[in-house]
């Protein structure tokens, strides 16, 4: 099972940010690769960004 970390702030706490955070790592061969990593404002899906990610390629052999 890959590794997934989850956090959020306590809910009615005045000082709470919304927003998503998004990173996605591939390990390989003892390295690790960014792939992915956005941070937007609000909980909202986004479109173009669904789009982006379903399109991700990750291609290691090169």
């Amino acid at each position: 099972m890959p590794e997934v970390n989850l956090s959020s702030k306590k809910p009615g706490d005045m000082f709470v940010h919304h927003f998503t955070e998004q990173q996605i790592d591939i390990f390989h061969e003892g390295k690790s690769y960014l792939l992915w990593r956005s941070s937007i404002i609000g909980i909202e899906e986004y479109p173009e960004m669904k789009e982006k990610l379903a399109t991700l390629n990750a291609d290691l052999t090169s």
